[in-house]
């Protein structure tokens, strides 16, 4: 290389994608419509119960409970969980991540002289991910997991002399 030229060389990239992703394969047990009155019977019958009948202790009465027993906010909670798939309180969700992922990469390289150089290099891999709270419509059954929102920086340099 010549001494007196301006050898220089500069680079710069940002790639990344974002990830939709819902994946439906969770299953939880959710008071129904009948076990919000209080009426538990299909839920201890045995279609729900692998084909046994079960008898739900005091202060249930054949697998029935007065509504007031347990009204007030332990019933509201239910208005933030889905409705039940079934009259067992069986329900199929998703766990929505949605991802955001990207890479800056910069690259400096510099001959300061005929004998003297420098490289650079400058990586920022970014990660996120958004909770699934936040976009499942405020389920409670998503909130199981948090987001992500994570930067990585590398920065190797380094002067070679000839």
């Amino acid at each position: 290389m010549r001494a007196d030229s301006d050898d220089r060389s500069s680079y710069s990239r940002v790639s990344g994608h974002q990830q939709p992703a819902a994946a439906s394969d969770n299953r939880a047990f959710v008071p129904t419509a009948q076990m919000l009155t209080g009426d538990f019977t299909k839920f201890a019958s045995p279609a729900c119960n692998g084909g046994s009948q079960i008898k739900l202790n005091t202060p249930f009465v054949d697998n029935r409970i007065d509504p007031s027993c347990s009204a007030g906010s332990r019933w509201r909670i239910t208005s933030k969980l889905p409705k039940a798939d079934d009259a067992c309180g069986r329900v199929q969700y998703t766990l929505p991540t949605n991802t955001d992922e990207s890479q800056f990469v910069r690259k400096l390289d510099h001959q300061w002289s005929a004998s003297q150089s420098v490289f650079g290099r400058y990586i920022a891999p970014k990660f996120f991910q958004q909770p699934p709270y936040e976009t499942s419509g405020v389920s409670l059954l998503t909130d199981e997991i948090g987001g992500r929102d994570n930067l990585a920086q590398s920065i190797p340099s380094a002067t070679t002399t000839c």
